[in-house]
This record gives C-alpha cells, sequence and structure tokens, in this order.
C-alpha cells in the first residue's frame, strides 16, 4: 500500500465524517443500522480500480474504527498459524491490531479513533495522521512474515520466531 493511498484513504475518513465525500476518485458501499455506519471503499483513479487496498469504517457516536487491507486471503490450512501471528503481533502494538475474518481469511489492520478527536480540525489532521503512518508502519513490519505464513515458506521457523524477527 502506497504512503499516497493511505493519505487519500484517510482523508476520506474525515471527509464522511465532515459530510462532504462527494468525490468521483471513490466507489463505496454505506450499510446502516441502529449503532453504526459501514463504510466500504477503494480509490478508482482513472477508471481503474487499484486492487492493491481496501478501506473501511465503522462510525458510532463515540467512536470510529477504520481498518485497512491489502487483499490477502489465508487459505483454510495456513489459518491457525496465521491466527496465532496475529495474536502475537498485536500483544505488542499499542495502537492498533491485525485481525482476520475467519471464514474467509481476510486479514485487516484496525485503529480505534475518538470521534471528538476527529471532529476538530487541528486535531483531526494530527489523529489521522498518526493512524495512517502507524498503519503503514504495522504493515511494513508484519507482511513479509504474512505472506510466509500463507504460502508456506517459513522454513523450520515457529510463529514466535517469526514474531522474534520483527
Amino acid at each position: 500500500m502506497s504512503e499516497q493511498t493511505q493519505a487519500v484513504m484517510w482523508y476520506a475518513v474525515k471527509k464522511y465524517l465532515d459530510g462532504e465525500l462527494n468525490d468521483d476518485r471513490w466507489q463505496y458501499t454505506v450499510d446502516e443500522n441502529e449503532a453504526n455506519t459501514f463504510f466500504h471503499g477503494y480509490q478508482v483513479i482513472d477508471g481503474e480500480v487499484l486492487k492493491d487496498v481496501k478501506f473501511g469504517f465503522y462510525v458510532s457516536d463515540y467512536v470510529v474504527v477504520c481498518y485497512s487491507d491489502f487483499q490477502m486471503y489465508v487459505p483454510e490450512n495456513a489459518k491457525s498459524k496465521v491466527a496465532e501471528y496475529i495474536i502475537r503481533a498485536n500483544y505488542h502494538d499499542l495502537y492498533g491490531a491485525f485481525d482476520m475474518i475467519y471464514d474467509d481469511g481476510c486479514i485487516r489492520y484496525k485503529i480505534l479513533l475518538s470521534v471528538n478527536d476527529l471532529l476538530n480540525d487541528s486535531f483531526a489532521e494530527a489523529n489521522l495522521s498518526k493512524a495512517r503512518i502507524v498503519s503503514m508502519m504495522a504493515w511494513q513490519k508484519h507482511i513479509e512474515n504474512l505472506f510466509r505464513l500463507i504460502n508456506g515458506k517459513t522454513g523450520n521457523k515457529s510463529v514466535a520466531q517469526l514474531i522474534e524477527g520483527c
């Protein structure tokens, strides 16, 4: 995921909260229920959908849960090892967390932000920038090991050894 794509992604979160997300570079779906609004989108440039990243967020009265993913899907035979890896990686992460939807194996990285911190423009830019950088660094730190686990290319290293290597 490029830094530019991440920057635009987090910018879209702020625009959505301000009610100003009406940019034709984004395609998205919105599902509403009693508590949350779910937004799932992907960037479109010159009519072509960028396949490398999707993002979404849940908005409630108090928090915004933002996530990004690389469209990585874990096959059935690797799910238990990837789940262990994610648990170990999250133990050391102070700001966000990886998760895996066990049904389809989709891996995402989530960050929790306060709605109050995003409504004030002076705080929103700093908070979204921090969230963007943390998300990007988490993917950079762990993506190689996740690919190794998904493709069964860990050699004789255990999941604990892979985490230590990060």
